[in-house]
């Protein structure tokens, strides 16, 4: 798997785009929009698409710019549903940890809704714990880099 930065808020919102519905819940159901969210991400995160053999497989998206708390943040891992149970989340993840490593991040945080079973085990198979709700439907996690 290989990993291609983008460059361009347009890029970030096609990409937000094709992976609206990769969630329990839809993107679309948790930001105003893509548009604006896109513009948020492309101005403070760091967004990569997912290729393997050439083609697009997922995307993510992650803030590691806190360098006073030296604390990183999960916006966004996305696989599209063809390449999901392979592994690739789980190296879309390690991607992120070494870039938040080489970054002198100290943890990294995420918001997970808690209908969504799937995603909260997968991030306590890599070594995220629940820190705090965030809302009736969410969860904050986190995980040391």
């Amino acid at each position: 798997m290989r990993m291609k930065q983008l460059k361009k808020a347009e890029d970030i919102r096609d990409a937000l785009e094709r992976y609206n519905d990769s969630a329990t819940r839809k993107l679309t159901d948790r930001v105003e929009s893509l548009e604006l969210y896109a513009k948020k991400l492309f101005q403070y995160a760091e967004n990569y698409v997912m290729l393997e053999n050439g083609a697009e497989i997922g995307f993510v998206s992650f803030y590691a710019n806190d360098m006073i708390n030296r604390s990183a943040y999960l916006a966004i891992i996305a696989v599209d549903v063809k390449y999901q149970k392979k592994g690739n989340g789980g190296r879309a993840l390690q991607f992120i940890i070494n870039e938040c490593r080489a970054k002198r991040m100290i943890n990294l945080r995420l918001e997970v809704d808690v209908i969504n079973d799937s995603a909260v085990s997968f991030y306590k198979r890599h070594g995220f714990t629940i820190v705090n709700e965030a809302s009736d439907a969410s969860v904050i996690m986190e995980r040391e880099v």
